[in-house]
C-alpha cells in the first residue's frame, strides 16, 4: 500500500478525493460504507459519466488513496491521523501525570481573584499531559487562561495557541500575552503569526484555546511535539461549532475519561435575570426551543415570512447609524451575501465623492465595514479582521482599499483582491463570528433556515452578544432542529486500535515522526 496519497489534480481520482475531503470538513472522519462515498460523488459530480466515475473510484481503492477498517471506509490520510492519535492516547491517558512543583498564588501573582473551581482547574492542567477546562460564554476561561500561563511565560516554557488567526489575535487581545495559531506553533505555516518559531524542548505547558474548533490532524501534529513532561491543556465551549474539518475531539475524549474541569459560574452578563442570560448558560440542559426566555436582552422580532430579511435589514441599519456595535449572523454565505448588500445600501449608500470600486460582483466604498479573508504577513492582518474601509481610486477603474486594524496596522489591497481576500462584514456567517464579541447580535430565524439552526450553531450565535442584547427575527418561534446533538462519525473507542504510528512524507501535510 502506498504511504502518502496526491493532491494534484491531474493525478487520477484527485476530483474525488477532493469532493470526500470536503464533505468530512463537517466533524466525521469516515464514511459508514463505500456506498455513502460513492453517492455523495454522484450528487458532487453529475457531469461525469457513471463508468468513469467507477471506473476512478475503484483505481483509488486499488492504490490505497481510499482505506477500509471493517465495512467503513477512510482517506488514507484521515485513518493515519486516527490511528496516531489512538496510539498517542493509549500512552497518554493510563499514565496522566505530569511532575510539577507547588503552585503559585494566582490570586496575588495574576494580579486577579479566582474562585475555588478555576483554581482546581489549573492545578488538573498542570499536574497532567492532557486535559480538558471547558465552559460556556462568559464563564471565566480567559482569566483562568491568564493565570494558568503566568508561571510558564517566562522563559519560553509556554505555547498559547488557537486554531485560527482570528482566534489567536482575539486571545492576544483578552490575555495580553503573544498567542499563535496551531498551525504556526507546529511549523506548518512558519512565521504566520510573526512569532519565533517554537522551541519545543523547552516547552512545559501549551494551551489551546477555542479547542472545539481543533481538527483531528491539528491535534495530531500536538500531540507528535510534545515533550515529555509537558502538558496540553484544551479550552472550550462544548456547545459550539466543531472543526471545519475531520474529527470531533472533546466528545471524544470526554468519552474516553480524559480529565475535566467544567467551569459554570457565569461572569459576562451584568444583568443574571435577563433572558439571554438565561439562554446562554443554561443552553445544555435546554430540549426544546420552546423553553426559550424572551425579553427586551433576547428578543423575537416577528415578521411575515417574506419580510424577514427586510425587517433584519431595517434592525441592524437602525443600530449601525446609531453607532452601536451591532453585527448580522446569518446561517448561511447565500443569506450574508443578500444581507450584506441590502445593508450597504442603507448604512453607506452611494454619494457624490464618496469613491467606491467594483470587482466580481462586489462594491466596496469609503466607510464600509470590510473584512479581510487571508491571513497576510507582509500586511500584518488575518483572516478575519475587520475594518472601515478606505478606496484609493486608481486609473482605470481599479483602486487600493486600505482597511485599518488595532495595533496601527493599516493593510493595503488592490481591487481585483475583492471577493477572495476581501469582503463586506455587515454580515457574517455563524463560522466567521465565533470567537468574536459584538454588543448586539441580530439573526434571521425563518423557516427557510431551519435546515441550518443546528444546536451548536444556534448557540454560537446568541452567545457572540456581550451586553445582553441578542434579537431574532421570525415568523413564529424559531425551530431549532436538531435540539440534540448529532454524533460525528469518528472512531469513539480509539484506545484498542491503536498499533502503528504514521509517515506522511507529502510536502503540504503534516509531519508525524515514526518510531
Amino acid at each position: 500500500m502506498r504511504r502518502y496519497f496526491n493532491y494534484e489534480h491531474k493525478a487520477r481520482g484527485a476530483y474525488i478525493l477532493t469532493a470526500l475531503e470536503k464533505y468530512l470538513r463537517n466533524g466525521d472522519a469516515y464514511f459508514a460504507s463505500e456506498a455513502d462515498a460513492f453517492r455523495i460523488c454522484q450528487r458532487k459530480y453529475q457531469n461525469v459519466s457513471l463508468s468513469k466515475l467507477k471506473a476512478d473510484f475503484d483505481y483509488l481503492l486499488e492504490n490505497g488513496d481510499l482505506v477500509f477498517e471493517g465495512s467503513r471506509l477512510y482517506l488514507y490520510k484521515v485513518q493515519r491521523y486516527e490511528d496516531f492519535v489512538a496510539s498517542e492516547l493509549t500512552s497518554i491517558l493510563p499514565h496522566n501525570v505530569v511532575p510539577t512543583h507547588p503552585m503559585v498564588d494566582m490570586d496575588v501573582s495574576a494580579g486577579v481573584r479566582l474562585n475555588e473551581l478555576q483554581k482546581e482547574a489549573i492545578q488538573m492542567a498542570r499536574s497532567h499531559h492532557l486535559s480538558l477546562i471547558l465552559g460556556g460564554a462568559g464563564s471565566g476561561k480567559t482569566t483562568l487562561i491568564q493565570a494558568l500561563c503566568l508561571e510558564y511565560f517566562v522563559g519560553g516554557k509556554l505555547v498559547l495557541a488557537a486554531p485560527t488567526g482570528k482566534a489567536a489575535r482575539n486571545l492576544t487581545e483578552r490575555t495580553g500575552l503573544p498567542a499563535r495559531t496551531v498551525h504556526s506553533a507546529l511549523g506548518k505555516i512558519p512565521d504566520e503569526d510573526f512569532l519565533d518559531p517554537v522551541k519545543w524542548s523547552t516547552i512545559r505547558m501549551v494551551v489551546v484555546d477555542e479547542a472545539s474548533m481543533l481538527s483531528l490532524e491539528l491535534f495530531a501534529g500536538l500531540l507528535s511535539k510534545l515533550p515529555a513532561n509537558c502538558s496540553l491543556v484544551l479550552v472550550g465551549d462544548p456547545n459550539q461549532l466543531g472543526s471545519v474539518g475531520t474529527g470531533n475531539l472533546i466528545p471524544e475524549l470526554l468519552e474516553l475519561g480524559c480529565p475535566v474541569t467544567r467551569l459554570e459560574q457565569q461572569y459576562r452578563q451584568s444583568d443574571n435575570e435577563s433572558a439571554l442570560f438565561y439562554n446562554v448558560t443554561n443552553f445544555p440542559k435546554l430540549f426544546d426551543s420552546e423553553e426559550l426566555k424572551f425579553d427586551d436582552s433576547f428578543k423575537l422580532i416577528p415578521a411575515n415570512e417574506s419580510d424577514i430579511f427586510k425587517v433584519v435589514q431595517e434592525e441592524a441599519a437602525k443600530r449601525h447609524l446609531a453607532g452601536e456595535n451591532v453585527q448580522v449572523i446569518a446561517p448561511t454565505r447565500d443569506d450574508v451575501k443578500r444581507l450584506n448588500e441590502q445593508l450597504q445600501q442603507v448604512v453607506n449608500p452611494p454619494a457624490d465623492g464618496k469613491p467606491e470600486v467594483t470587482h466580481n460582483g462586489i462594491t466596496i466604498r469609503e466607510n464600509d465595514r470590510t473584512m479581510i479573508l487571508k491571513n497576510n504577513r507582509e500586511e500584518r492582518c488575518f483572516n478575519g479582521d475587520i475594518g472601515a474601509a478606505h478606496v484609493e481610486p486608481l486609473e482605470g477603474g481599479a483602486a487600493f482599499i486600505h482597511v485599518p486594524l488595532s495595533a496601527n496596522r493599516k493593510p493595503k489591497f488592490y481591487s481585483a483582491k475583492i471577493g477572495s481576500t476581501l469582503a463586506l462584514a455587515y454580515a457574517l456567517t455563524v463560522h466567521k463570528s465565533q470567537g468574536s464579541q459584538y454588543d448586539t447580535v441580530i439573526m434571521p430565524a425563518g423557516t427557510d433556515c431551519q435546515k441550518m439552526l443546528r444546536r451548536n450553531l444556534f448557540y454560537t450565535a446568541i452567545s457572540r452578544a456581550k451586553k445582553s442584547r441578542s434579537s431574532l427575527s421570525a415568523a413564529k418561534k424559531p425551530c431549532i432542529s436538531p435540539w440534540s446533538r448529532r454524533r460525528s462519525r469518528a472512531r469513539v473507542c480509539w484506545l484498542p486500535k491503536p498499533t502503528r504510528r504514521c509517515i506522511l512524507p507529502h510536502e503540504h501535510e503534516l509531519q508525524i515522526p515514526s518510531n
